[in-house]
Parts: C-alpha cells; structure tokens; sequence
C-alpha cells in the first residue's frame, strides 16, 4: 500500500524513515527508523526503550530518538505558492550535546535544499525545502532529554482551485 503524503512534515518524516539518502541519518537513532517519530508520539516508554537498547549494545554514539513536527503553513503573497514550516527534534539523554550535534550536522546535509519531484500530496507540489536555523541545545525536564529543534521550510505550489 502506497503512502498518502498531505503535507511537507509528514514527506519528511517519510523521507528520513525510508529513503537509501538518509540511511546515514538513520544509523544515528537508537533502533534506526522506529524512533523516527511524528511529533506527539514520542513517550517517556519509547526513550526509556531507547535507553535500555543503547546500553544493552554497548553503543553510545546514537541519539535516543527523532521526532517531526508541523510547524504550520503561510502564504507567500504569490497566488497558490504557500510556505510550509517544519521541527525536526533530536532527543538524547546523558551523553551532553555531542550525538545530537553529530545528528544534526548529518540531517541538515540530508535535507539542506532538496527540491523537484517531491509531492507531497494531491494537488499540490513542494517547490524547494530549506534548513532555516536551529534552536541550540534545549532541556525537556518532563521527558529528562536534551533536544535541538531544527527548522526547515518548504514552499509548496497548490493546484488552481485549492
């Protein structure tokens, strides 16, 4: 069954879950594409999983998980050329801010400037995606991880009647 992609986030976390460009990328996370995450379903179970499988194989170099969020969509002030905003959040605990900056230097060289051929759903189009900045190093005392958001933008051409 084909995936239906609706918006620019859900091609990204698409994107960093499966496609052979990102598998570097994915070679960063505790259990690869399983803690590829769309934003809301990362739990403290899923990081404390990621915890125990990182320890049990004596690896410490990859983060604990990868989250996508929608960050919201504006239009651009050109008839049917919106722009798209999405978070991609890398999640680590105790291992100070050193896998993430390693992750995150891999992701934006994944996604930095990746256009054409990208449609991310019906009748409407991605034009080009950026990297547009990052966040720095931030603490989530709830889940007890460290995390950067890092920002890319996409615009997006809708077909004429949407």
């Amino acid at each position: 069954m084909a995936l239906t992609i609706r918006d620019t986030a859900e091609f990204v976390w698409n994107y960093l879950k499966t496609d052979s460009d990102a598998a570097t990328f994915r070679s960063l996370v505790t259990s690869g594409a399983s803690n590829i995450l769309e934003a809301g379903d990362l739990s403290i179970d899923i990081l404390n999983e990621a915890v125990k499988a990182r320890r049990d194989a004596e690896s410490l170099s990859e983060l604990l998980a990868v989250s996508v969020q929608d960050a919201g969509e504006e239009p651009t002030g050109v008839a049917r050329i919106w722009q798209q905003t999405v978070i991609v959040r890398l999640y680590d605990r105790g291992r100070g801010y050193r896998n993430i900056r390693t992750a995150r230097i891999e992701l934006v060289e994944v996604l930095r400037d990746l256009c054409s051929g990208i449609t991310p759903g019906q009748d409407m189009g991605t034009l080009s995606l950026w990297y547009a900045g990052r966040g720095g190093n931030l603490w989530d005392k709830t889940f007890d991880v460290q995390y950067e958001g890092i920002l890319f933008r996409a615009k997006i051409e809708y077909a004429e009647g949407n």
